[in-house]
């Protein structure tokens, strides 16, 4: 058998009798150099894990790496495959996914989403794990590291519309049951009316903060299960079906306990007691049901740990110091390109205030300004916001405006009406893009929507304005951010929200034209409020 080539158990009997020499200060002195580098690198993406990690939903997100190590030194010591010292391709690999997490770090900072640096730290374990086992051979290791994307937070767009979407089912499947049990109780969008007390289904309760260690553990099972492949995905795949479904009877099983024993929801310690009595229970679900895929009913994992010498003689034998040359050199590059980078904290836009904006829009004039309930301004974020009723003469009925401005849309920003709306008690009937005219011969994008709660139904006209260009669907809203971020230095933006009632004998269509008339004027009145970038202006 050749120092190159080792299968099985074999390798580590070698490795150690050569270890001490195959680790040379050089790759000590490397490693350091590109730890402390990769550092300064993904140091934006660091400091948002540790935030991130602060809140309920994120709360196992420590666990995580650690579980991956775990996951990786099993199947490292227990892999019986070819372990070589590195091939040529290995040092191209690791450069390649160094350079991919090297320009998600940098494009995060030059944009100010921290997210994309975050998302860079799981690229570059990946090439630690290449410079460390040699490629291809560590292409067989990479549970561990697709195992890290537990630890991410989500997205602002998806985690809003995850969590609207698990608040609506929650909601609903609790009423469902709650009428089971011959309860009288009433569904206003996530409120539970049940006459003398409202259960709010709020953000808390959607179930996201125990999805995603649910997720986790689901991934780990997966892989520890002595079975085929098939049945490895359908545990992976049962955790998400098994969370909601759980989490709908927890808020169901509240409405009874008040409907039938007069038990009044719980706040603190019981709250978060509840929340702990799901995650067990759905974990003992899945659990069982892992089982009921295994012969026999009897649920076979293989937990079976090799010796920590195992792993540190294969390492000896297959760490290759030509990629971690390279991984050295392209980790300080994109250091030394950040530290170099100017200050990108979001530039101050001149702009007027909302207080001081016009009372008129064309033909409409304010009626009167509407006070924001301290729970909506909270839940909204905006750091100015105006809500308004506005009239014009011969007008069967008036529009409400709504703008929400924010000035750093980074920690979150903008929600889609699409998302709020629902959560408000509205059913969305219609939603539609539509093009409306702007000053001038210009034109713009919009989404309509007809909403309907009980018997009253209304229009909505709504755009994001991103520095002077107008779209109407929030992840091009997103793009929009991350690449005048990146040019522009701006990671400010607005909502603009019109409503109209639908009255009696009138079609949606009718309402509509009253939204029209006041939107063709508003982008030239709102210009002093949400400046555009230089050089940008109308839709995209």
């Amino acid at each position: 058998m050749s120092s190159d080539t080792m299968t099985g158990d074999a390798a580590p009997a070698e490795a150690t009798a050569t270890g001490r020499a195959a680790w040379p200060v050089e790759f000590w002195l490397l490693s350091a150099l590109t730890l402390v580098a990769a550092i300064v690198v993904f140091r934006d993406g660091i400091a948002l894990l540790g935030e991130a990690w602060t809140l309920p939903e994120y709360t196992h997100g420590p666990l995580i790496p650690v579980i991956s190590l775990v996951l990786l030194h099993r199947q490292i010591s227990r892999d019986g495959g070819l372990f070589a010292p590195g091939s040529g391709s290995t040092a191209m690999v690791a450069g390649l996914l160094a350079g991919l997490a090297g320009a998600m770090a940098l494009f995060g900072a030059l944009s100010g989403l921290a997210e994309l640096s975050a998302y860079g730290i799981v690229v570059f374990a990946a090439a630690l794990m290449v410079v460390a086992l040699g490629w291809p051979c560590s292409a067989r290791f990479w549970h561990p590291v697709v195992h890290l994307c537990f630890m991410l937070p989500l997205p602002g767009l998806i985690y809003y519309g995850t969590t609207t979407a698990l608040q609506g089912f929650s909601s609903e499947a609790g009423v469902m049951f709650i009428r089971m049990f011959g309860i009288p109780v009433v569904h206003d969008g996530n409120v539970i009316d049940m006459g003398a007390i409202k259960l709010l289904v709020a953000e808390a309760c959607s179930g996201l903060r125990y999805m995603f260690p649910i997720l986790s553990f689901s991934y780990v099972l997966a892989i520890l299960y002595q079975g085929p492949k098939f049945k490895k995905l359908l545990i992976f795949a049962m955790a998400v079906p098994t969370a909601i479904a759980i989490n709908a009877f927890r808020v169901a099983a509240i409405g009874v306990a008040y409907g039938l024993y007069d038990i009044p929801p719980t706040e603190g310690f019981a709250h978060v007691f509840e929340g702990w009595v799901v995650f067990l229970i759905s974990l003992a679900l899945i659990a069982a049901c892992a089982s009921a895929l295994s012969p026999g009913g009897r649920l076979s994992l293989d937990t079976e740990m090799g010796s920590p010498r195992i792993v540190a003689a294969k390492l000896a034998t297959t760490r290759s110091l030509p990629a971690l040359r390279v991984l050295a050199a392209v980790t300080c590059a994109v250091a030394v390109a950040l530290v170099a980078l100017p200050d990108r904290t979001g530039r101050a836009v001149d702009r007027l205030p909302f207080s001081v904006m016009d009372i008129a829009v064309g033909p409409w004039t304010l009626r009167e300004r509407i006070a924001i309930e301290p729970a909506i301004a909270r839940s909204m974020a905006a750091d100015d916001i105006f809500l308004g009723s506005f009239e014009a003469p011969g007008r069967a009925a008036g529009v409400e405006l709504l703008l929400a401005y924010y000035e750093d849309q980074r920690a979150g920003g903008i929600h889609s009406p699409e998302i709020c709306l629902p959560g408000a008690g509205w059913e969305i009937e219609t939603l539609d893009r539509i093009a409306l005219d702007g000053p001038g011969d210009t034109a713009f994008p919009a989404m309509r929507a007809v909403i309907r709660r009980d018997l009253e139904r209304r229009v909505v006209i709504y755009w994001f304005d991103q520095h002077g260009r107008r779209t109407a669907v929030d992840y091009a809203a997103k793009a929009l951010l991350v690449w005048d971020g990146v040019v522009h230095n701006r990671t400010d933006g607005a909502l603009v929200r019109l409503v109209t009632p639908v009255r009696t004998g009138e079609t949606p269509a009718e309402a509509e034209i009253r939204l029209t008339d006041m939107a063709r004027d508003l982008p030239g009145m709102l210009a002093p409020h949400l400046p555009a970038a230089p050089g940008l202006g109308g839709s995209p």
